[in-house]
């Protein structure tokens, strides 16, 4: 599965496609319904992230709901500009006995305690240090949580892990991520984990979290690199937490968040 977005500025007028190419001999076959698939169950703007199973059984995308464009409230250089928005959501497929992709859920941000609009674009890669992160303007992080993007799925496809929420509080910055059963008929939050890292010293410029599932699906790393600059030297570090990912009851390491999903830390 391959994901191909387009946008103006600031996500106006976005549109994204997922391609998949199926190898058939020495050739490959190139599918491209899905989107119109998608639209046909309920999706109302796809995004272009989208993660597969091992087995090729199970896929996750991400999508946005309620988009719309929000010319009062953003500006860019003093002037107002329009900016897209919309609940950031997920959707979960299964191959049916044809091999089409048929929505299995949906796992929908709107609606949720301290849920909102966040701007549409295509995915940011968090960990390459280029101006995509998250920078720091005195000590108040400049960016949104991605969470329906950097989606992971178990190699058996029974585990959704999501991307990362981010705040500040108090000196620390938080991110929290969500793991999903995704087994039955609805999703399940397993639980929550959430990693923290302290923002007192003011040489730090700019910090990018990152959350990645080991191979085997048994495993999740959370972690913070941090930049700091002052007038001596230049100093990187990783803060890094380690989550043992056990069967659907539990996950070790968690908040107990699980009983109140999709609240923000702290």
């Amino acid at each position: 599965m391959v994901g191909l977005s387009k946008q103006k500025r600031f996500g106006v007028d976005f549109e994204a496609v997922l391609l998949e190419l199926t190898r058939n001999g020495s050739e490959f076959d190139l599918d491209e319904s899905f989107a119109e698939r998608a639209r046909a169950a309920g999706t109302e703007l796809l995004g272009s992230y989208q993660t597969l199973s091992l087995d090729g059984q199970t896929l996750a995308v991400s999508e946005y709901q309620q988009p719309e464009n929000n010319s009062t409230d953003y500006s860019w250089l003093n002037q107002k500009v329009t900016v897209a928005l919309g609940y950031p959501a997920i959707s979960v497929w299964k191959r049916d006995d044809q091999g089409k992709w048929q929505l299995r859920q949906r796992i929908e941000w709107q609606g949720r305690k301290g849920s909102r609009k966040i701007k549409i674009r295509r995915p940011k890669q968090m960990e390459l240090l280029n101006g995509l992160g998250m920078a720091l303007i005195g000590r108040k992080i400049r960016a949104e949580g991605q969470v329906h993007q950097e989606l992971q799925l178990s190699p058996d496809g029974t585990r959704l892990l999501t991307g990362l929420e981010a705040s500040e509080y108090q000196g620390w910055l938080y991110s929290s991520s969500y793991l999903f059963d995704i087994t039955g008929d609805s999703p399940e939050v397993l639980t929550r984990l959430t990693s923290a890292t302290q923002t007192f010293r003011t040489s730090l410029k700019a910090a990018y979290p990152s959350i990645r599932m080991s191979t085997n699906g048994k495993y999740a790393v959370m972690g913070w690199f941090k930049y700091y600059d002052n007038a001596k030297m230049l100093e990187q570090s990783v803060d890094i937490r380690v989550f043992a990912i056990l069967q659907a009851e539990s996950a070790i390491e968690t908040d107990n968040a699980a009983s109140q999903p999709f609240t923000t830390t702290p």
